[in-house]
């Protein structure tokens, strides 16, 4: 079990409360038996404390589960579903932000704000999914769809470094192939042609996206 952290626990007053009394208990351990009281409080406290967790859990687990299938359930062009959805991951990452489905609940809100075409929100999103699940294997994705988010901005040089970044940090990811058609296209509107043709070019000879960097190709 990981070592628990202050900073884990803001937001919750009775977490905090046993974190400051554990650290007390710590720190001054000669005083343990002048000051049983408290060893007695933080046993107490921490059983209340594990019950209110274990509660947390399945509560989180439950929404996330319900958020993911009505997300998966969503039509693009249809606000209202995607609405629900962002709304359920938000509450999910207020409410549970200690627990792996509050990271994952970044990505999907995320992608909720992305199809709302609140760009900026979707990108804030993202990036702090990115910073707090690097490893994660929908990291790629993420680095993507910021990618599309500045292309859809019209940001090309923006989109081009967080393309690079995913071929960088994910180079075996399903990822690359979209990433690469991507940095295609950002040269291409850029007005950079001999760029964008070697790009497609690679895509052409040993990519799954070659018809769609033919089909760019053919727009040169």
């Amino acid at each position: 079990m990981s070592k628990l952290k202050r900073h884990n626990l803001k937001g919750d007053d009775l977490a905090l409360w046993i974190y400051d009394a554990i650290e007390y208990v710590k720190k001054n351990p000669t005083k343990i038996q002048t000051y049983g009281g408290i060893a007695a409080g933080v046993l107490i406290g921490a059983i209340i404390l594990y019950a209110a967790v274990s509660t947390s859990m399945k509560n989180v687990k439950g929404q996330f589960s319900q958020a993911q299938v009505a997300y998966q359930q969503c039509v693009p062009g249809e606000k209202e579903g995607y609405t629900k959805a962002k709304d359920v991951f938000t509450s999910i990452i207020n409410k549970y932000g200690f627990t792996k489905e509050a990271k994952f609940a970044r990505f999907y809100k995320g992608a909720c704000c992305y199809y709302l075409g609140t760009y900026d929100d979707a990108k804030a999103c993202f990036e702090e999914f990115l910073e707090k699940c690097p490893k994660h294997p929908l990291a790629p994705a993420a680095y993507c769809r910021i990618g599309n988010i500045y292309e859809q901005k019209k940001e090309f040089s923006k989109a081009i470094d967080s393309y690079k970044s995913l071929l960088k940090n994910y180079p075996q990811s399903f990822e690359v192939h979209e990433a690469d058609l991507s940095l295609g296209r950002c040269y291409q509107k850029m007005g950079n042609i001999q760029q964008a043709k070697k790009v497609y070019g690679k895509i052409i000879t040993s990519s799954v996206w070659a018809d769609e960097a033919r089909f760019w190709w053919k727009n040169l």
